[in-house]
């Protein structure tokens, strides 16, 4: 399980780190209700991040 913090983020925060995420190819950020995908390099950094 990653770290569990106390630090709360804003919308904005969230947004801008989704938007950071799609442009390094992890995410696929949909328009309205097809919502959010993340792709198999995002699996693959979130399984190193865990290691």
């Amino acid at each position: 399980m990653l770290n569990e913090t106390r630090h709360t983020l804003s919308l904005h925060q969230i947004r801008t780190r989704m938007k950071e995420l799609e442009d390094l190819g992890c995410l696929v950020i949909h328009k309205g209700r097809k919502g959010t995908e993340i792709t198999e390099k995002g699996i693959e950094m979130i399984d190193q991040l865990k290691g």
